[in-house]
Order: C-alpha cells, then structure tokens, then sequence
C-alpha cells in the first residue's frame, strides 16, 4: 500500500517544527495543533512547557480544579512543580481578573508566616484547589506524584476560628484574612467533601488545619462546625481522639457544632436534622456539655443562645445542658441562655440591617423560641433573672421581651411567670419598654406596628400596671397621654380596671380638654364609661376648658372638643344633666369665639328667650362682636330682629354701631328690621317712671337709621336704602335726619339722601331750616378760619343744587352782598361764600334791591 502524501510542512525535520511552533503566538500554537495528530503531540509538549517555564503553570491549577487527570500528566511531563503556589482558575477569579494581576511582583502568601493586608490574592497548591473542588481523582493522582499533602493555602476558604466576637463562623468576609492558612484536610470539610476528607485523613493528614501553629483549630472543628458526622466517626476511630480538644479560645467541638444552621448555599447544604444528628454523636462520644470557653465563658448551650441557634440549643437542653449555668466572671448580671431568647433574630446576623425598623422572625422560628423558653423555665431557668442589656440594666427577660419581641414570646414568658410589673434599673416596667420601643423603631406606624401593638396588649391583657412611676417620675399611661399619637388607643383597648385607677383617667381627660388632643379625649371618654361610667362632672370639666376665655385653643379645636363631648352626652343620656344650650351659648359669646357659638347654635337654642343683662338678645350680641355666620344661624332660628334691650338699641342699629361686617346689616334688613322703629310706649313706661322722662329719650332717641347718618356710615346707610324708601320728615320739626346729615363734615351721605328725595329745606315748616343754621353758624362764627367756612359752605351749596329754599337765610345773604366794614378777615370771609356759592348781584332797575342769583339757579332779592 502507498504510503500517504504528507503535505510541504510536514515534510520538514522536526527540528524546524519546534523552532516554527516555538515562534507562533498560543493562539497560533492551539490553531496548529489541531492540524493532525503529529502536529498534535508535538505542539501540546511546547505549549505546556512554556506555561511552566515562562508562566505561572495555570495548566497544573486548571487540572486539578477541574479533575482533568490529563492535563495534569501534561503539566506535570512539562516540568510542573505539583507543589507550586499560584492562583485559582475556576473557584474564584474571573479571566479579567486573572489578567490584572502582575504576576512579577505576587507573592506567595502562605509560604510566610506574615501576610501583607494590601495584597491578599487567594493562593494555594494544585492539591488545595483539588480538595476544594471535591476532584477525588485529582487528589489521588496528586498525592501519588508527591504533592504535600499538609501544604498550607491563603484566602481560598473564608472560614474564621471561633473568636469572641458574635461573627464567629463567618461564611462570607469582605476584608483579608490573615490566618489561619487553611490546610487540604479543612478545605474538603468546609466545602462538604467527606469522601476526600477522608482520604486525607487515611493518607496521614495532620488533624490541626491551620499552618498557624497557635491557633490549634482541629479537624474535629470544622467538622462540627460543617455537621459531618462520618468524618467525627473517622476522627473518633483514632487511638488518640479527645472529644473535648480546644482551640485557641478554648472552644471544643460542641461550641462549634452549637453555632451550626441550616444553609443551602454554593458550599454545600446543612439540613436541621444534621445539626439535631451532630449534637448528638458529639454528646454520645463524651463531649462536656458544661464546658467553657476561656473568651467569654460559655457553655455550648450558651454559645448556641448567643448566635440566635435555639434548635441547636433546644437539642442541647434535651441532652442534659444546665440551663442555669454556674457564672465564674465577675460580673453577677451577665446574660443567660434565657436572657437570649429576648432577642430578635436579625440581631444575631452580621452587620445592620437595611432600615430602622423591628423584623419580626418567621412563624417557625418563632415556635422554636416558644419551645425553648418553655423547656429553659422547665428545667429550672429563673424566669425573673437579672441581666444588663445595652443601655438598660437590672432587666428581665420579659422587660426585654416586651421592647423587642411580638405577641407570642411575651406570653411565653408571662405564662411561665414572669413578673409582669417588674422595673428594671431604671423603675421602667415590661409596659414601659412595650410603649418605649418607637424610640428604636422609629416614629409609629413603622414596619412591625401591628406585632409591636400586639405584645403590648398581651401584657396589658394580663393586668399590668400602668400607674407605675420609674426613677423620672413618669409612667407608661402619662407618657402615652402626652408624648405620643398612636399610642393610648390600643393601651385602653385592652385596659380595665386593673391597669389604670380612675384618678389618672380623669386627670388625662382634662388634659387632653386643655391641649385640644381631640382623638384621644374621644378615646378615653368611651374607656371611662366602659370602665368606671362617666359622670355630669367629667363633662363638665372637659366643657370648662374650651369656654375659657383665656384659652390657647384654636376655634376649630375648641369645636371638635364640644362635638365630641355633647355626643358622648347625648349617647350615654347625659345630655340633660350638664348645663343648657342657652348657657353654653352666653358662654361662647362671653369668650368671643364664634365657631364655639355656631357649634352651640346647631345644636339648637331658644334664641328669643334667654336674655343677657340688660336685656341682650344673643342677636344683639352676635351683631356687636360681627358674628356673621352666628347672625346667620340665628336668623334662620327665627331670631327677632326689632327688639330693643335697656339701651333701646335694637340689633340692627347695634351692627351699624359696630360697623365690622358688611354682610350683617343686609341680613338683618332681609329679615325685616326696621331701620326707622322708635320705641313703643308701653316699653318707655316699663323702665321710666315720669312722663317727663319718657318725653325727654323720645326726643333723644335715634333710630339706627339715624345712627346711620350721624356716624357717618355711608355703607350701611346704602344697603339701609337699598331696601326701603325715605320716610317722611315730620311738619314742624326742628331736627330731621337732613339736618344730622348737613353736620357731617362729608357731604356724600347728604348727597345721597338728596338724592333720594329728601326735603333740602329739612321738611314741611321747619323751624330750624339747614341752610340758615349754616350760614348763621358761618357769619357769626370766628372769621379767620376759612377752611372750616368752605366745609360748611359745600354743604349750602349742595342744598342749593337741590332746590333748596334760600329764602330763610334772606337776612344772612343781605349782610354778606352789602357788608363794607372796615374787618378784613370779614371782607374775605363775603368774597369766599360768594364765591363757593357762585353768587352774582344784580340791582333792580329803581335800584332799592339787590337781585342775588347763587349755585342751582335759586334767585333771591333783597333790600338795599
């Protein structure tokens, strides 16, 4: 048969093969080695050769992560130190992270007993990476070629001895770990690797799994901490076994396995019953159930207390663990196994939690810790114990309880007998803590509210005390009446009797009367009444408060508090016993408060019969403070409107005297008060005893729509026209509201009446005629004062405009056209008023008169 064609390359003398492959890129070499299989075997003995002589021997690493038997023959033929220190391939870094180390500057860590905090690659030999990994071929074919089967690796397993801190056993770290330098042995346990656990074992591993030698962390360790009980077996079956061997920190095995938990992450998986399992093979090879540490003290049952393990500690106290261990530290008040059982769950976790708030553990964690504290008091826990905790000191565990636990575990404890008023070194009782714990959380409802409320009211349920003062001098029921908003609701709910004397109850219903808490004022009418009933003298005083005039309420509280209080009244039938609406409502106008006597109003009041002193009306009153909306109600009330008090004012004139609203004055006059009502002679004859009195207000007295016009009020003396007519000026009076209106210094309100169809000349045969007081009053007074004579003379001029008559002041306009004395300021006080009144004289044609012609074409002679 003929030999195959080889093409060109092939050819050539081996020689040139390796110098080309020797010259190629690796991409390069891996695309020419799968040419065919001369080139296959030639080209792979080059590529691992570089790897080991120029590289870091990656190849070696990636077959022993991997369980590739050839790969490792292939690195090993090359040269590969099987012993060599470099970096995981698979477990740990990514390729990117692979190509940012600088491979000439790293240092093989675990080969030194000092380690440098600023470079803590993981590091460890192929054999490391192998047990990890659980490559049991792998392992095998490494100890065979003579890979050190204790050699030390660096940062590959995350693991800690168990120190004194409440992390110990930590599975995750974010900051270098400087020891130990865990050995092959502890890497196959921690990643759950029995079957090369015990290869290892079978191969002469040491038993201490650290390369630090002080530290003296066992096998035996890591296997309880991990729950492998066929490795504890393994280590059991050796001559020299001690179930009780510490460590460093006098930790024995069962410390460690007391800090066991169910996980299920990428290590491996540890059920419960792996822990139940792993306890007890340890107590069944004699481990020391009261041994204790040298850090801090603890028992196994302890230790499993302080991590928040209650199945493991459950599981220790079924195994005969003391619940009440003998205590060799100084400090009488150092925690219990029970005193753990105060604590929720996230404060077992490493670091914080995300916010502020309480979590709650889940429903069957929670029965755990039920159980515990059952079978804790049981055995002989003392269940009133005293403990310092944080900031609080002398406590028990039910005060714990009651700031950090729900419902259930308060009831635990108080079914075991817990004393439910105990005080802590602070005088504060469970309840205090219960009411206290916002202060954490934050300001309520916060995440946990219902629970928090919840375990509050199962000890209230059980007859604690809220009167109980603490070394402040506050108690739980004054607190929840003044500092807070959410509180007291649920405090009276599943209050009685028993838990707050009545005293505190009135005392808080006055105070929330005072400072307007109108929820809770609601609250603790309806716990009174349930608890102890409520009397006249309760409402009474909660009624007291907001009628004050001296109050800081604002109306609108003042109201909700009224509302509150008179429906709590009228529900319970004690409306008929506290004082009348006529009352209440003379007492809301006495403070001035106008919401107050519209709450009153509503609730409906005679509002024609009960009379203030003098003889007020409440409208009379509603109109002098402006009361609008109260004038409102009243007058839907069928209020009277043209009623008179003492002073003979009835409530339209006193809204005019008062002047404060606009809208009083049309109501009223909408609901027919008379503007022009004078008093009627059967009521002069009630409050005056002689006729010459009665003469004497009926010539004084002013109805309000002559009010109106002497005081100037022009607005309301609009809205008084707007709905009637003018009345007529009697014949013969002296008096009239044009001569009121011409005394006023502005002439809008006489204009307006003019307008209107007053009588210029003051009515039919008036005594007293405007325009001659006027201009009497001008002449005849000081003449150096011209201002007040052009007031005046607007005023006449006005008069005029409008038809006056100026033949009353005939003698008046006579001296001013002829006046030619020697008195200049009399000369310029004739020029002005003929000026102002735009006079011009004229002489008769026999010349014996002046012809007067003034302001609106009124024409007067007289004689010269």
């Amino acid at each position: 048969m003929a030999s195959p064609i080889l093409p060109p390359i092939s050819r050539l003398p081996v020689e040139i093969h390796c110098l080309i492959a020797n010259q190629l890129e690796v991409k390069d070499q891996l695309a020419l080695n799968l040419t065919n299989k001369f080139m296959n075997r030639l080209v792979t003995r080059i590529i691992y050769s570089d790897e080991v002589k120029h590289g870091t021997s990656r190849c070696l690493f990636f077959g022993a992560e991997a369980g590739n038997l050839n790969t490792l023959a292939h690195a090993l033929q090359a040269g590969a130190d099987v012993n060599k220190y470099g970096l995981p391939v698979i477990g740990f870094l990514s390729s990117s992270d692979l190509a940012n180390i600088d491979m000439s500057t790293y240092k093989v860590h675990a080969l030194t007993t000092e380690a440098r905090v600023e470079d803590w690659t993981p590091s460890g030999t192929a054999l490391n990476f192998a047990a990890q990994q659980g490559q049991y071929d792998a392992v095998v074919w490494l100890l065979e070629h003579g890979a050190h089967i204790d050699a030390p690796s660096f940062n590959l397993c995350p693991c800690k001895s168990m120190k004194s801190d409440p992390a110990a056993l930590v599975r995750t770290c974010t900051y270098p770990i400087l020891w130990p330098r865990w050995r092959a042995l502890h890497l196959a346990i921690c990643s759950q690797k029995p079957r090369i656990a015990k290869l290892l074992i079978d191969r002469g591993a040491r038993l201490q799994l650290d390369n630090v030698v002080d530290k003296h962390h066992k096998a035996l360790h890591s296997a309880a901490s991990m729950g492998l009980i066929s490795i504890i077996d393994c280590l059991a079956a050796k001559p020299d076994f001690d179930v009780n061997q510490r460590d460093a920190f006098g930790y024995t095995a069962l410390h460690y396995a007391a800090r066991l938990r169910p996980v299920d992450g990428r290590r491996g998986r540890i059920l419960a019953t792996d822990i139940k399992a792993t306890i007890n093979r340890l107590v069944l090879l004699g481990a020391d159930l009261e041994a204790r540490d040298q850090d801090k003290d603890h028992t196994p049952l302890l230790e499993a207390c302080y991590g928040g393990n209650f199945a493991a500690a459950l599981q220790l106290l079924e195994r005969g663990a003391r619940p009440e261990p003998e205590r060799t530290l100084p400090n009488p008040r150092a925690l219990r196994p029970l005193s753990f059982c105060a604590i929720p769950f996230r404060d077992f976790s490493v670091g914080q939690d995300d916010g502020p708030h309480i979590l709650f553990e889940e429903r069957g964690k929670t029965r755990t810790r039920l159980a515990l504290i059952k079978a804790l008091v049981e055995k002989g826990a003392v269940v009133d114990a005293r403990f310092n905790m944080g900031h609080s000191t002398e406590q028990t565990v039910l005060i714990a309880a009651a700031r950090l636990l729900g419902p259930e575990g308060v009831a635990a404890l108080m079914d075991c007998g817990a004393d439910i008023n105990a005080q802590d070194g602070d005088g504060r009782t469970p309840i205090c803590h219960a009411c206290y714990r916002d202060v954490r959380a934050g300001a309520p409802p916060y995440r946990g509210w219902d629970v928090a409320v919840k375990a509050l009211q199962e000890i209230l349920r059980r007859g604690a005390r809220l009167d109980i003062e603490d070394n402040l001098h506050n108690n739980p029921f004054d607190w929840a009446v003044r500092e807070t908003e959410f509180w007291l609701p649920p405090i009276l709910e599943a209050s009685n009797e028993n838990n707050v004397p009545q005293h505190m109850v009135k005392d808080a219903l006055v105070l929330c009367a005072s400072w307007g808490k109108t929820a809770y004022l609601k609250v603790l009418l309806e716990f009174k009444a349930r608890t102890y009933g409520t009397t006249t003298n309760d409402l009474t005083e909660c009624l007291r408060f907001i009628f004050d005039r001296n109050t800081k309420l604002h109306g609108h509280l003042q109201r909700q508090i009224f509302d509150i209080v008179m429906d709590f009244a009228e529900a319970n039938g004690l409306r008929a016993a506290i004082e009348s609406s006529e009352s209440m409502l003379k007492r809301a106008f006495l403070a001035g408060n106008e919401e107050l006597a519209l709450a009153v109003i509503q609730r409906g009041v005679r509002v024609n019969e009960a009379r203030f002193y003098g003889g007020q009306t409440f409208l009379h009153i509603a109109c002098e403070f402006a009361m609008h909306h109260v004038v409102h109600e009243l007058l839907e009330l069928g209020a009277a409107v043209n009623v008179f008090d003492h002073c003979l004012n009835t409530p339209l004139r006193v809204a005019a005297a008062s002047s404060y609203d606009d809208e009083i004055v049309p109501m009223l006059l909408k609901k027919g008060a008379d503007p022009f009502l004078r008093p009627p002679a059967e009521m002069l004859a009630k409050h005056y005893d002689t006729e010459d009195e009665r003469r004497a207000v009926q010539r004084s007295f002013t109805t309000a729509f002559e009010y109106t016009i002497l005081e100037g009020y022009q607005e309301t003396l609009d809205q008084i026209l707007a709905h009637f007519s003018l009345p007529e000026i009697p014949a013969g009076s002296s008096e009239s509201y044009i001569h009121m209106a011409c005394r006023f210094p502005r002439t809008s309100m006489l204009e307006t009446l003019l307008d209107k169809g007053a009588d210029p000349d003051g009515g039919r045969d008036c005594k007293r005629p405007p325009i001659r007081d006027i201009l009497r009053h001008i002449w005849e007074g000081p003449a150096d004062i011209p201002d007040l004579a052009k007031t005046s003379l607007d005023v006449v001029k006005l008069l005029l405009v409008h038809r006056a008559s100026p033949d009353p002041a005939r003698d008046i306009f006579r001296k001013i056209v002829l006046y030619s004395g020697p008195n200049v300021n009399r000369v310029e006080l004739c020029a002005l008023i003929k000026r102002e009144l735009e006079m011009t004289v004229g002489l008769s044609e026999d010349g014996s008169r002046c012809n007067i012609t003034m302001a609106g074409g009124a024409v007067l002679s007289v004689d010269i």
